[in-house]
């Protein structure tokens, strides 16, 4: 079976990383605009 990538899910086994999770969410809705669930134009 070839392979192309691997993908680990290490959120709260090697570190715990909810408080760098939701700085990243924040600046990447607040770049795109989006508001609770809505987009503003």
């Amino acid at each position: 079976m070839k392979r192309g990538g691997v993908i680990f899910d290490f959120n709260g086994t090697l570190f715990w990383d909810s408080e760098y999770q939701e700085i990243s969410w924040d600046k990447y809705l607040e770049r795109y605009n989006y508001y609770g669930n809505y987009k503003i134009a």
